[in-house]
């Protein structure tokens, strides 16, 4: 819903130009044009869906000189009778769906039910993904991309590394905070956490690290490299994390 103007009314309707008061009338009053039927009476809020129901009705209205009915000429003494008399002339008002023979009063309520059989006959049609917006006009399509996404999800569960690994059994001990490690060179990368020593050091910005996988991820940045190539489009990235959050996207 549109929101309120800035500025204080009058605020005027763009159908029929009638003022209000408070942008929330407008509103109220806004939202029953969506219901009014095409041919409208210009003495009185009634609206019809056929012109000849409009004309019959227009003839109801009190005036000058004896009732007579607008489509075959009849005279009539009373304007009560001429009201019966009309409903011998008068249209069915409501409108009937050709798919279904449900009845509405309204044009656009039969819109609104149209597009629900289409709905329904393109939901027949097609084979949609449920993991995606994708659908598709053969089952085997649709088979053939759920396939890329499982192959997705494959990619993304691959681990290079293991989690809760044992280590009770490994015999090289940090002195610090007494985690052990398998080779010595592993205990050497973790002291430097403790140490805060960086040794490996980039010879363009000298930047330094504290891991030369580092260094070597930090000098692709200045080379343009990227190493890492998305299996599924023509991305590529210089750094391994980067690719794994461009595939979860």
């Amino acid at each position: 819903e549109i929101g309120p103007p800035f500025g204080k009314g009058p605020f005027k309707c763009s159908v029929c130009s009638t003022e209000f008061v408070k942008w929330s009338q407008l509103q109220r009053h806004e939202r029953a044009h969506a219901e009014d039927k095409p041919f409208k009476c210009s003495r009185c809020e009634a609206s019809f869906n056929h012109e000849l129901n409009l004309r019959l009705h227009i003839a109801t209205h009190p005036g000058s000189g004896q009732p007579s009915c607008p489509e075959c000429g009849k005279l009539f003494a009373r304007l009560a009778s001429l009201k019966a008399h009309l409903m011998l002339h008068q249209k069915e008002e409501n409108l009937i769906c050709a798919e279904c023979g449900d009845e509405f009063s309204t044009q656009a309520r039969l819109d609104r039910h149209a597009q629900e059989h289409k709905d329904e006959l393109f939901k027949d049609k097609y084979y949609f993904c449920n993991q995606c917006p994708e659908f598709f006009c053969k089952r085997h399509l649709l088979k053939e991309h759920m396939k890329m996404h499982n192959k997705i999800k494959a990619s993304l569960s691959h681990r290079t590394y293991k989690k809760n690994i044992d280590r009770s059994s490994f015999s090289h001990k940090c002195t610090t905070c007494k985690k052990q490690f398998q080779k010595p060179s592993q205990l050497l990368r973790h002291v430097r956490i403790h140490t805060g020593e960086r040794p490996f050091e980039c010879k363009i910005c000298h930047k330094t690290f504290n891991q030369k996988g580092a260094l070597q991820i930090h000098l692709s940045k200045h080379s343009g490299l990227r190493p890492h190539h998305c299996e599924f489009c023509s991305a590529a990235f210089s750094q391994r994390g980067n690719l794994r959050a461009h595939i979860q996207r």
